[in-house]
């Protein structure tokens, strides 16, 4: 009990410095940034939470042709003050903050209070959501939701959660967008399931630009069963919009996977030998852009002492205008205790009809991650791509964080 007593209250977190660079035929993109990541725990006799989350970075353009442009942004992705009873079934929060539970609602500055039990959960919101480009704050969009959720009690052998709840925003006193929705998961040995279902009200100017009262939007279901204890099945359907996501770094494999998202899809995986692991999918999509797309990859993993890994991966992408192919390997090895080294490349081409383009383009990688001691995290990367449309480009990246 006294050691963990002194425990309580703890501070933890990451400071880290990152920095960009890559080179075109067009010009030069230079990006240094700093971040900081704060979270503490049971803080005010284990009644207050605390959490932070900064990343500021300054962007150098030096294009051919124009003059250089330099950009400086600071935006918090979180900052919260939680309020909560030791039992955590009533809180508060307070700030800037994100809940799966509200659906689409992501990112807001706000007010979120939680109540209830073992089983139940209750919550009511209010705030406005951030300015999209800079993350500032802004008062154009308002919004205020309500939701329910049940859950499993504690030490459950099966973990389930379902929510219902309703959103509403208004921009500038205008009806902006109004929506209901319902999810629910279940996790157990043998099955995973998640649905996610959204359905817009419509009022307003939206009404009388001819939109029905109710119309679903934002469909998300997936599935998986494990047939055993080394192969299952999976299935799902996503007719969600693209969302940009704060990632690292784009490669020509995550905007393919981006860019064909959406559809039906059923697929398997299985693995062999404690080693060799084997994926494969099908995705289908209907209506107007009715489109047909595979995807499969063999991976043989934590092989001998320095856990080599060897990946391959073949998709193709039919559409009615739209054609594209992508074929990726990868290898990589732990050289010492802490450390990881991974080498990549890929080939990816598409043929547009519409557009007569025929594009091929290429790419290498490799990257490395080394932690130092207990506290230091290093991290490096290259990538060469060439052969596009848009020509040669070469990236480099590196960063160094504290942990505390």
């Amino acid at each position: 009990p006294a050691r963990g007593a002194a425990r309580r209250g703890r501070l933890r977190g990451r400071i880290g410095a990152r920095w960009l660079s890559v080179v075109s035929a067009g010009g030069r993109f230079q990006q240094p940034a700093l971040d900081l990541r704060l979270d503490g725990a049971d803080t005010g006799a284990g009644h207050v939470d605390v959490s932070i989350d900064m990343r500021s970075r300054r962007t150098i353009r030096d294009f051919l042709g124009s003059s250089e442009r330099t950009d400086e942004v600071g935006r918090v992705y979180r900052a919260t003050l939680t309020l909560r009873s030791l039992d955590g079934h009533h809180g508060l929060v307070i700030g800037r903050q994100s809940s799966p539970t509200l659906a689409s609602i992501n990112l807001f500055d706000g007010v979120l209070l939680r109540t209830g039990t073992d089983r139940r959960s209750f919550g009511l919101f209010s705030g406005t959501q951030p300015d999209p480009l800079r993350y500032d704050f802004s008062s154009d969009i308002v919004q205020s939701g309500a939701f329910v959720e049940w859950h499993q009690p504690p030490r459950s052998a099966r973990n389930y959660a379902v929510a219902l709840g309703g959103v509403t925003s208004q921009e500038r006193g205008q009806p902006n967008r109004d929506f209901l929705f319902a999810q629910g998961n279940w996790f157990s040995p043998g099955l995973t399931t998640s649905v996610t279902q959204e359905v817009d009200v419509n009022r307003g100017w939206k009404r009388q630009l001819g939109e029905p009262a109710l119309s679903p939007t934002n469909t998300f279901a997936m599935t998986r069963v494990a047939l055993t204890r080394w192969a299952g099945l999976n299935a799902g359907y996503d007719n969600r919009r693209n969302v940009r996501l704060y990632r690292d770094r784009l490669t020509p494999e995550t905007q393919f996977d981006d860019a064909y998202r959406q559809g039906a899809w059923v697929g398997g995986d299985a693995t062999a030998l404690g080693h060799l692991r084997v994926f494969g999918e099908l995705r289908s999509t209907a209506g107007a852009g009715r489109s047909q797309s595979w995807s499969g990859s063999v991976e043989a993993f934590r092989v001998g002492p320095r856990n080599l890994a060897l990946r391959g991966r073949a998709s193709r992408y039919d559409g009615a205008t739209v054609t594209s192919e992508l074929e990726s390997g990868s290898l990589g090895i732990d050289p010492w205790p802490l450390s990881h080294v991974e080498a990549a490349g890929g080939v990816r081409r598409t043929t547009s009809v519409s557009l007569g383009l025929d594009d091929r383009e290429l790419w290498q990688s490799v990257d490395v991650d080394l932690t130092l001691g207990r506290r230091w995290y290093l991290s490096g990367g290259w990538e060469h791509d060439h052969g596009g449309a848009s020509g040669q480009a070469r990236q480099v990246q590196a960063g160094l964080s504290w942990r505390f």
